[in-house]
């Protein structure tokens, strides 16, 4: 009975410290260009992304002291690398979403307004709906 109360416990331990790590892992990137996240403008410049709790993220900036809570879906992927991905729309980029190489999960960030106003604009002067071009910026894991 003892064994089966600490082969029980040390499972949880175990399961507690490794859903612990997954959480706690914290992604740097140097973005290049200024960016949006959720209609907020953020400089270019060196970034941390980190989990805060199930479904939120922050990114934080490592120079320039800006800083953001934000939600994201958990979305399928088969990414090999640490990436953060933007959607690129004229002159402004929208960060949409963040691989973490080795897991079989991502986040995906839902279009937000200003992205969905341009992109509406840009239909309404062109007649047509356009081309979404993407951005990778590599990450690495701190």
């Amino acid at each position: 009975m003892k064994r089966q109360i600490f082969v029980i416990f040390a499972s949880l331990s175990l399961l507690l410290m490794s859903v612990h790590a997954q959480s706690s892992a914290v992604m740097v990137a140097n973005i290049p260009f200024d960016f949006i996240v959720r209609d907020k403008t953020l400089p270019a410049g060196e970034y941390t992304v980190k989990r805060a709790a199930q479904g939120v993220l922050l990114i934080q900036s490592r120079d320039r002291g800006a800083s953001m809570f934000f939600t994201a879906i958990t979305v399928e992927s088969n990414n090999t690398r640490d990436e953060l991905v933007f959607n690129h729309t004229g002159d402004k980029y929208f960060l949409s979403r963040i691989w973490t190489a080795g897991n079989s999960t991502g986040s995906e960030l839902q279009k937000c307004r200003t992205e969905r106003d341009l992109r509406l604009e840009r239909i309404s002067q062109d007649g047509v709906a356009p081309k979404l071009e993407t951005v990778s910026v590599a990450a690495r894991q701190r």
